[in-house]
């Protein structure tokens, strides 16, 4: 839920969306540089909260149709129905979303935090155990090789 959170967020800080179009009273602070953990980060926990519950209970028209579709499908309705704003803006709702493709629709949130090329590799199944940690990038083969090794069993 915290891909889905940060990318309305975004799409806020940005002025794709304004918060009441997704049910939040307030703006969330997501400018790093204007950014005070001591204030900005209750506030956003609790708007955080309001996107979720309104996600849950799909209390509008664009968490609904987050919702029923996914970010990427999403993303492409929404780029449609505030097609002025994105001209104004200059980026779109596809700009912001964050996701690795599967398929022509279907889509995979990676991890959020730093991770090696591998956990945007497009394997069956996405993680840590699959994962080689080193700070080094690997050319695919050697990465291939070293993530197969992390998948069968130690002989």
């Amino acid at each position: 839920m915290g891909h889905v959170v940060a990318w309305i967020f975004d799409a806020i800080e940005h002025g794709l969306l304004r918060p009441d179009e997704v049910g939040l009273g307030d703006k969330p602070v997501f400018d790093p540089m204007r950014f005070n953990p001591e204030t900005d980060s209750g506030r956003n926990a609790s708007l955080a909260k309001e996107v979720i519950k309104g996600f849950v209970e799909k209390s509008n028209e664009v968490l609904k149709i987050i919702a029923e579709n996914g970010i990427r499908v999403a993303a492409r309705k929404l780029d449609e129905m505030f097609h002025d704003r994105v001209l104004r803006v200059g980026k779109s709702f596809r700009d912001l979303v964050v996701y690795v493709a599967y398929g022509n629709d279907g889509y995979m949130t990676p991890n959020l935090y730093w991770a090696p090329p591998g956990m945007v590799a497009p394997m069956y199944v996405l993680g840590r155990y699959w994962t080689n940690y080193t700070p080094t990038f690997m050319g695919p083969e050697d990465f291939a090789k070293s993530s197969l090794s992390r998948l069968l069993p130690r002989r």
